[in-house]
């Protein structure tokens, strides 16, 4: 099946220049993700935003990176990485540039539906490239370090949309910060690989259904869902309860530095034992930290070493998974099954928006939810335990 695969060798020179690209692409992705949840308390205060609207706004745009994730991710395999990856940066910086146009919260919704279409499909391209690029054994440390490019754009994007403020309406530090990758793209032109990836007689070229690969992407696909329900049910929600709590909606930026602590960690621990082993000791403990929000939740005390360790164990080996599915298989369809695992876990994140807007307005206590997430975080870990190895997968990496 490789043979279906014509791609040119990539030089010492080609493969940083695409790491290079690739880390860009996620730390503008990783800013575009945060900024809007940060922003939620203003736009509450400053336009009238409740939760229904907010939580229209967070599902338009996780609906969105589903959508990007299965249709650019299969139409990278067909047509080539280099042009998805750049129409997807195209789509959410035009999508973002629009937000300060947009006079009603539905038709801001749209334009999130928008920028998620391009952040969805860039993840899953990027991901893909990456691992495909280099075959050393440092390959799963290089891809995590290229993807934390997407947690440091969190925590810019937390960094950077305060200071903005105060100088600019939301929807203005919106199309700022969302808009910044356009000017990426003529880099993107220069330094992305010529030749990337393209199947030759794609129609006929199928991944065999196998009942293994059946049962491995259907674990895989119900992993993602939970762990980014778990992640985006925070990471969304957080600084709206922080300002309940009395906090300082900047204690977000914790969250996606964590993450990228933790991703390295995860990647050095995966280079050395059983990828699953690894990512089922990681997620039984974020189980344990969320489980601990009873404690520490009512007093707010210890909430940023919460937010820490939650950004450490779930972000750290979501990274850990993204790669592991990766991973699992093979070159010539490895762009078009990571974003169909990948949308599992949209649809989780669409679950844990909606959940975590409901729970608010009913108002629930918030240790209520986040006990929640510790039930499903057991449950991805189970889900990873059980799957098989992912080289294991025929065809696979």
């Amino acid at each position: 099946m490789d043979a279906l695969c014509r791609v040119s060798p990539l030089t010492q020179r080609d493969r940083l220049r695409l790491y290079a690209c690739c880390f860009l692409v996620l730390v503008f992705d990783g800013i575009d993700v945060a900024v809007v949840p940060f922003l939620a308390p203003w736009m509450k205060s400053d336009s009238g935003f409740d939760n229904s609207l907010l939580t229209q706004v967070f599902l338009a745009t996780t609906v969105g990176f589903a959508l990007g994730g299965i249709c650019i991710g299969h139409l990278a395999d067909r047509y080539g990485r280099r042009p998805a990856l750049i129409g997807s940066v195209a789509i959410f910086a035009v999508g973002s540039l629009l937000s300060p146009l947009s006079s009603a919260p539905d038709q801001f919704a749209a334009l999130r539906l928008l920028v998620g279409v391009g952040l969805g499909g860039a993840l899953p391209v990027c991901i893909a490239w990456c691992t495909s690029a280099y075959s050393g054994c440092n390959r799963i440390l290089l891809t995590t370090l290229t993807y934390c490019g997407f947690t440091l754009g969190m925590a810019l994007g937390a960094a950077l949309a305060k200071p903005l403020l105060g100088l600019m309406t939301w929807a203005q530090v919106i199309a700022v910060l969302g808009g910044a990758p356009l000017l990426a793209i003529p880099l993107m032109m220069a330094w992305l690989p010529k030749h990337s990836p393209i199947m030759q007689g794609f129609e006929n070229a199928c991944v065999t259904p196998t009942l293994q690969r059946q049962t491995y992407t259907l674990r895989l696909w119900l992993a993602f869902c939970l762990s980014l329900m778990t992640f985006y049910l925070i990471s969304y929600w957080l600084p709206v309860i922080n300002t309940g709590l009395g906090l300082s909606p900047s204690l977000v930026i914790l969250l996606p530095v964590g993450g990228t602590l933790g991703a390295v960690v995860f990647a050095l621990l995966m280079q050395y034992y059983a990828a699953h082993n690894v990512l089922f000791a990681g997620y039984l403990a974020g189980a344990l930290v969320t489980a601990s929000a009873w404690l520490i939740l009512p007093h707010g005390v210890h909430l940023p070493w919460f937010i820490f360790l939650t950004g450490f164990f779930i972000a750290g080996c979501q990274n850990g998974l993204n790669i592991h599915a990766a991973l699992a298989y093979p070159e010539h369809a490895r762009t078009r099954f990571t974003g169909i695992v990948m949308s599992g876990g949209r649809v989780g994140a669409i679950a844990g928006v909606g959940v975590g807007g409901l729970m608010l307005d009913s108002a629930l206590p918030v240790e209520l939810w986040i006990s929640v997430l510790s039930g499903g975080l057991l449950i991805v870990g189970i889900c990873l335990k059980t799957v098989v190895v992912g080289q294991e997968i025929e065809g696979g990496a």
